[in-house]
C-alpha cells in the first residue's frame, strides 16, 4: 500500500446512510467555521464531503460525522471528478496566504458569479485544523 489510502470515505448517521442508499449522495449546505490565527470565517458551502484517511485514523471522523461510513475507490472518485478534502495546518504560510487571499476577495464590491463560484469551490475542499 502507498502513502495514502486507495479509498475515499463519507461518514454519516444511520438516517443519512439510509438517505444515501435511497436517493444517492445529495449536496447540502454545510456551515464551515474556518478558525485561522484568531480570525474566524463562517461560510455555508455546498458539498458532499469525502476524506482519504487511513482506517486507523477514523475515530475523530466517526465522532464528528456519524458511525456509518461508505468507502469508494479513488478510481471511482477520479472518474466522477471528485477530490478529497485538503487539510491545512492553521499556522502554516500556505494557509496564511490562502485565507488572506480569500478574505481580500470576499471584501470586493464587485460581484463576479464565476469568481465567487471558484472561491466556493476552493473553500468546499479545504479544512483548517
Amino acid at each position: 500500500m502507498g502513502l495514502s489510502p486507495s479509498t475515499l470515505f463519507h461518514f454519516t448517521s444511520k438516517t443519512g446512510l439510509k438517505g444515501i442508499l435511497r436517493d444517492n449522495f445529495k449536496i447540502k449546505y454545510c456551515l464551515e467555521n474556518i478558525n485561522h490565527n484568531k480570525r474566524n470565517l463562517e461560510i455555508a458551502i455546498p458539498m458532499v464531503s469525502f476524506c482519504d484517511i487511513k482506517i486507523s485514523e477514523i475515530t475523530d471522523h466517526i465522532e464528528k460525522y456519524g458511525s456509518y461510513g461508505i468507502g469508494l475507490s479513488k478510481e471511482w472518485a477520479h472518474e466522477k471528478g471528485l477530490n478529497p478534502l485538503l487539510y491545512l495546518t492553521a499556522k502554516s504560510d500556505f494557509s496564511d496566504s490562502l485565507i488572506s487571499s480569500i478574505r481580500e476577495f470576499a471584501k470586493q464590491d464587485s460581484f463576479d458569479v464565476e469568481k465567487r463560484w471558484d472561491l466556493t469551490n476552493i473553500l468546499r475542499y479545504m479544512k483548517v485544523n
